[in-house]
C-alpha cells in the first residue's frame, strides 16, 4: 500500500508540465506578406505619400515630407473620383490592408522594420509608443494600389489618369477649384453649395450675405444705406434719380417703373459686394484653398470681371484654379 500511495503522486507531476506548455506552444507561422505577420488591423495609421520614384530615406529617425492619407483621406478621395460612399470605404480599407500586408516582416524576423520586394519599396515608421505606424511610399506605388483596389469593386480608374492626377491635387491642396453660385431667393443654392462641398471635400463655403454682414460692421446704417438695405429693397435706398438714370423703359417725366427700381438696387449692391467677393476669391487661389461662394448679389459681377481678367491673361496660374458659374 505505501508503495502504491508513494507511486500515485509522479503521475499528476508528469502531466502537469504537458497541460502547462499547450498554451504556450508557439502559433502556426502566418503566411508572408499577410497582415497577420506584422501588424495587427487598425495599427497603420496613415500613409506618407512622396514625390519620388525610390523609396524615401528617414532623415534623423524623422518621416519624411509628403502628403498624409488616413482612411478618410482615400475615401474621400474615391469619392470624389466617383465611387459610392459604401464602396469607397471598403476600397479604402482594402488599400490600407494591402499596404500591412506588403510591409509585414517574414514570420522569421528577418528584413527589420522594411521590406523590399521586386516591385515594390516601403518605409514604416514609429508614431508614438503604443505600436503604431506611418508607410512612406512613392506615389506612383500609391496611386497603382489605388486603381489596384478600385478595380476589385469594378472601378476602372487608371493610375496615370488625369482624373486621379486632379483628385490628388485637390486633395494635397496642390490645385483648387472656385464654384460660384448665383441665384434668386428660395432657388436651391445654400441646399446645393452643400451638396457640392460635401461631395467635392471643400471645407469653406461662404454666402454672400456674410459678407454683406461683415461689410456692415465697418460702416453705419447712416453712411451706407445701401449695403443695409435688403436685396430686393435696395432701390428705396438709391439717390433720387438714380434708378431710372439711362432708362428707354422710364415713364415720361422721368419716373423709373418699380421693376426699375429694384433692378436698379439690386445692381447698386451688387456693385458694392463685388470688390470684396474678388478679394476672398484671390485669396483662396493663393492658398490653394477651394472655396464654394453662394448668394443673391455680387456673384454676377465678380464672375463677369474674373472672366475678363481670364480672358486679358491675368488671371491666376493656368490650369492652377477651376471656376464655375
Amino acid at each position: 500500500m505505501s508503495a502504491m500511495a508513494a507511486a500515485a503522486p509522479p503521475a499528476p507531476q508528469a502531466q502537469a508540465p504537458t497541460q502547462a506548455a499547450s498554451p504556450a506552444a508557439p502559433p502556426a507561422p502566418a503566411p508572408s506578406g499577410s497582415p497577420a505577420a506584422g501588424a495587427a488591423p487598425g495599427r497603420l495609421l496613415y500613409l506618407v505619400v512622396t514625390q519620388g520614384a525610390q523609396a524615401p530615406e528617414r532623415r534623423d529617425g524623422g518621416r519624411p515630407a509628403g502628403a498624409r492619407y488616413t482612411r478618410d483621406s482615400v475615401r474621400s478621395l474615391l469619392q470624389l473620383l466617383g465611387c459610392k460612399p459604401r464602396l469607397a470605404h471598403k476600397i479604402a480599407a482594402l488599400v490600407f490592408s494591402s499596404v500591412e500586408a506588403l510591409v509585414a516582416p517574414p514570420a522569421t524576423g528577418a528584413g527589420g522594420r522594411q521590406q523590399r520586394t521586386s516591385r515594390r519599396q516601403f518605409a514604416v515608421h514609429a508614431h508614438g509608443r503604443d505600436g503604431r505606424v506611418a508607410v512612406s511610399l512613392p506615389r506612383a506605388e500609391f496611386l497603382q494600389l489605388v486603381s489596384a483596389a478600385a478595380a476589385q469593386f469594378s472601378y476602372k480608374i487608371a493610375p496615370a489618369s488625369d482624373e486621379l492626377k486632379v483628385a490628388t491635387g485637390l486633395r494635397e491642396r496642390r490645385r483648387c477649384v472656385i464654384v460660384l453660385l448665383c441665384g434668386t431667393s428660395g432657388s436651391g443654392k445654400s441646399t446645393l453649395a452643400s451638396l457640392l462641398a460635401g461631395r467635392l471635400g471643400i471645407t469653406t463655403v461662404v454666402s454672400t450675405d456674410s459678407v454683406r454682414h461683415m461689410m456692415r460692421s465697418f460702416a453705419p446704417r447712416e453712411e451706407a444705406p445701401l449695403l443695409w438695405a435688403s436685396t430686393y429693397q435696395a432701390g428705396e435706398a438709391l439717390p433720387q434719380g438714380a434708378a431710372g438714370a439711362g432708362k428707354a423703359g422710364s415713364r415720361e417725366g422721368g419716373e423709373p417703373t418699380p421693376q426699375e427700381v429694384v433692378i436698379a438696387g439690386y445692381k447698386a449692391q451688387c456693385a458694392l459686394l463685388a470688390e470684396p467677393i474678388a478679394a476672398l476669391v484671390a485669396g483662396c487661389e493663393a492658398r490653394c484653398q477651394s472655396l464654394v461662394c453662394e448668394g443673391a448679389g455680387g456673384l454676377g459681377a465678380t464672375w463677369g470681371r474674373r472672366a475678363r481678367l481670364a480672358a486679358s491673361g491675368g488671371g491666376g496660374r493656368e490650369g492652377g484654379t477651376s471656376k464655375g458659374n
